[in-house]
């Protein structure tokens, strides 16, 4: 899996914003991304949900995002939220 790393000063970040970014350079990378798996440490809540568990210190919705086809990880201002884009 790629990982991307991205920053963002100067504004405030919500969920939205930070998708709309992710999305952005998601469909820049791979023009036929889809999201697969997302988390956002500000408000304790990813999808998919229902996974409580975690393998080798890895939250159950990522290992599901690289599980289930993620091939790209996108980071925003160190893990905030993470998005888990795979290809169609």
């Amino acid at each position: 899996m790629r990982d991307i790393s991205l920053k963002v000063e100067g504004e405030a970040l919500d969920y939205g914003r930070a998708a709309d970014l992710a999305k952005a350079k998601a469909e820049r990378e791979l023009p036929a991304a889809i999201l697969i798996a997302w988390n956002d440490r500000q408000r304790d809540i990813h999808s998919p949900s229902c996974l409580k568990c975690g393998i080798k210190n890895k939250a159950g919705w990522e290992v599901y995002g690289r599980n289930h086809g993620g091939c790209l990880r996108i980071s925003i201002n160190d893990d905030d939220f993470v998005f888990i884009y795979g290809m169609l």
